[in-house]
Parts: C-alpha cells; structure tokens; sequence
C-alpha cells in the first residue's frame, strides 16, 4: 500500500480564506516557458502573514502572469515600480523574494473545488487586511 505523509505547507495549501486583501510576502518568482506559445510565464508565490489567526497563516498562495498580457501585472509591478510608464521595460526577478505586499484574494474553482485566487495587489498597509 501507499503511504502519503503531509508537510504544514500541503495542509495550509487546501485552506479557502475568506475574500479580501491579505498581507503577503514573496517566497518564491520563478519563469517557466508556456506549453503552447513559448512565450513566459512568471509564478509568483506568497504567504499569507497573519499575526492575528494562526489558522491563515502561512497559507501559501500563487500567481502565474504571462508576458503576453501584461496589463494583468500592472498592479503588481507598480507596487514595485511605481506607475507604469509606457515604452519602459520591467524585469520580474527573484529580487522581489522576501518583500511584503498586499493581496486581494477572491474565490475561485478549480474542478468543481474552491480555491484562493490572486486578484489585485497593493503595497503593504495601502488597504486594510482582513487578518
């Protein structure tokens, strides 16, 4: 028989958290090419940090971005960049590991199953977090 044996993070990843922002950090930016077109993708993956609910924190969230549709990313690089300014070019890098943003969380589905999707960001304190 198979044995399956769980990590904090794997318990946490199947948390639905309740719409609204959360304070995040950055754990990890990765790229990887897109199966279909060989253009790239960005994966970005956060922590909830929570000093008020134990239960929330440390869920681990994620967002893939493409270069291809680039308005999607606007909020999040101008939390870093300030305003988007055109013409200009904006490098997504494992520099932004460890820095704290907003992030407002909705509900989605995947396969008939909730979960946390990543829907806006803002810089850390700019909207009050729901934790």
């Amino acid at each position: 028989m198979g044995r399956v044996t769980y990590t904090e993070q794997d318990i946490k990843r199947s948390t639905v958290l309740d719409p609204g922002w959360y304070l995040t950090e950055i754990t990890d930016v990765t790229e990887k090419e897109s199966s279909g077109d060989r253009s790239t993708n960005f994966i970005i993956d956060f922590k909830v940090l929570s000093s008020r609910n134990p239960e929330i924190n440390g869920v681990p969230l994620r967002r893939y971005f493409n270069e291809k549709v680039p308005n999607f990313m606007k909020s999040f690089i101008e939390v870093f960049a300030g305003k988007v300014e055109a013409g200009k070019t904006y490098e997504i890098t494992r520099d932004l590991v460890a820095k704290k943003l907003m992030v407002n969380v909705v509900r989605g589905e995947y396969n008939g199953q909730p979960k946390n999707e990543c829907a806006d960001f803002a810089p850390e304190g700019v909207v009050p977090a729901v934790v």
